[in-house]
């Protein structure tokens, strides 16, 4: 269970970050799926994403899940926090790296984002899970949450890197899923 303060109001959701016997439907849609809970104050929008392909997970026996979790804040229609769970497994001391490659088009064809990584360092960690979060409230958080929003909003993939038993992890996770499912958000339970 994950409960986030979202603008004075607490969200509680089944946070999966770990192992897959934290949720049942695990299937490939429901992995790309962007859940919502609202209160009166906003809504937090979540999801679990596979480490590794959905037909070749990283490790079949064992599959690890990452969870995001977006707060958007009901009076601004917008995010007001970034909350990243990866499995327990994860070094506590070398955080979560988050990165939106794309690709320039150039004078000689294509050259890659100069864009640097997000570093964030983990605020805990557990039996469940690691937890980086990113929230709004001093000049310089506002700047990290509506910098996180917009590369959500107008970037094809966010990637994330972590360090696991001594190795670097990777994980992918398309966002044009994201980006449907957060107008729709505001176009209905936001009005």
């Amino acid at each position: 269970m994950l409960t986030v303060l979202l603008r004075g109001a607490l969200v509680t959701l089944l946070c999966a970050a770990g192992s897959a016997g934290a949720s049942q439907d695990r299937s490939e849609e429901a992995g790309s799926k962007w859940d919502t809970k609202c209160t009166e104050k906003g809504c937090l929008m979540f999801t679990d994403v596979l480490r590794g392909d959905p037909q070749h997970p990283a490790n079949p026996q064992h599959p690890e899940y990452l969870t995001i979790a977006v707060g958007v804040d009901r009076a601004t229609k917008r995010p007001s926090y970034f909350g990243f769970y990866v499995p327990p497994t994860a070094d506590p001391k070398q955080g979560l790296s988050i990165k939106f490659p794309r690709v320039l088009a150039g004078a000689e064809g294509q050259e890659a984002d100069k864009d640097l990584p997000l570093h964030l360092e983990f605020e805990s960690c557990d039996h469940e899970s690691c937890m980086a979060t990113v929230s709004g409230g001093t000049p310089e958080d506002d700047k990290l949450v509506n910098d996180l929003f917009y590369r959500f909003s107008t970037r094809a993939d966010v990637l994330f890197l972590y360090v696991a038993n001594g190795e670097t992890l990777r994980t992918t996770k398309a966002l044009s899923r994201f980006q449907r499912d957060y107008k729709q958000l505001v176009e209905t339970q936001l009005r």
